[in-house]
């Protein structure tokens, strides 16, 4: 467990505090004290269970994952689930990592299933300025670290952005089975992170709010601006996704257009071809009667009627515009 507490004006942190250190910096009754679990053990759960009094509904949550982003008062200290961008290698971005977050109005408590890259710039800063848990206290340090969740968003947006645009420059170009089934999965990506960002606006808007004792007075506006880089990240993946949407409409469009195309070559071809498969036919059948057969003449004569037909059919499509 990481630690990072104030005592009488004084920061400390501790990178790996047991709860021997833990009791012992409780027993000093720090000013303020937050403090991060990364991928709990049982053993660590009924410590801070036991320690802080958390709600055992809250804790059973702490063992699970897939729980919905949401914020709940309960009678000692606030609680919140909520999900950022997963940057560990080897696995999707999407595949996010959930944070559960205990707050009372001097301790704050972290818990994670995976690292994270909010929570490590959060403690490194810490590390660096100390003093930032003494003038902020551990509602600034909850901020922070929900800021740096909301941004690391940005990155996924922007690149789904760019995919977005090239794929509408490929549909003119080369409308193929394979951009459909990238467009599908780009499909399938937004709307995991509509899915994402939606449910946590109204957390943040409900932090923004100010009607939570546990964030002081003069941070509320720094939650506010929290929940507008959400907001403006959650229309960004409405344009988004009406974009593609658009970019498949045009990529059926270009299929049913090529397709239309297609027929209408084809179309043209056999109406051309029809006047010397009547002229042929007629003299091909096996009657001995039939005027000219025997005349060697009869076959370039025949020729030359398909010939002057067909050229007359194509004369008459291009005036029309068919062609």
């Amino acid at each position: 467990m990481y630690a990072a507490a104030v005592h009488e004006g004084t920061a400390r942190t501790e990178s790996k505090a047991a709860p021997r250190i833990l009791n012992a910096w409780l027993e000093r009754a720090p000013q303020a004290l937050w403090i991060d679990v990364q991928e709990p053990t049982a053993e660590n759960l009924v410590f801070l269970r036991d320690r802080f009094g958390l709600h055992p509904l809250a804790v059973e949550e702490c063992d699970h994952t897939g729980v919905r982003p949401k914020i709940e008062q309960f009678e000692n200290h606030l609680y919140l689930v909520i999900h950022g961008i997963n940057h560990n290698e080897g696995e999707d971005q999407l595949n996010t990592v959930e944070f559960k977050i205990f707050l009372w109005k001097d301790h704050l408590i972290t818990v994670h299933d995976k690292p994270s890259r909010s929570i490590r710039a959060t403690q490194e800063r810490l590390q660096r300025d100390a003093r930032m848990l003494v003038r902020g206290g551990v509602d600034d340090v909850l901020h922070q670290i929900l800021d740096a969740v909301v941004d690391h968003y940005f990155p996924i947006l922007e690149a789904m952005e760019a995919q977005v645009a090239d794929m509408e420059g490929r549909i003119f170009r080369d409308p193929s089975n394979d951009l459909l089934e990238e467009m599908l999965n780009l499909q399938r990506r937004i709307l995991t992170l509509h899915r994402l960002i939606h449910p946590q606006l109204d957390l943040l808007g409900a932090l923004a709010s100010g009607r939570y004792a546990e964030i002081g007075a003069g941070d509320v506006a720094y939650f506010r601006d929290v929940y507008d880089h959400l907001n403006r990240i959650n229309d960004r993946v409405h344009v988004a996704r009406e974009m593609l949407a658009s970019s498949m409409q045009c990529y059926l469009s270009q299929v049913s257009n090529r397709m239309n195309s297609v027929m209408k070559s084809l179309a043209v071809l056999a109406t051309v071809s029809v006047p010397a498969t009547l002229i042929t036919s007629l003299w091909g059948m096996n009657l001995d009667h039939l005027p000219g057969k025997a005349a060697p003449q009869t076959f370039g004569l025949a020729l030359l009627i398909s010939l002057v037909t067909s050229g007359a059919l194509v004369f008459c499509f291009k005036r029309l515009r068919w062609l």
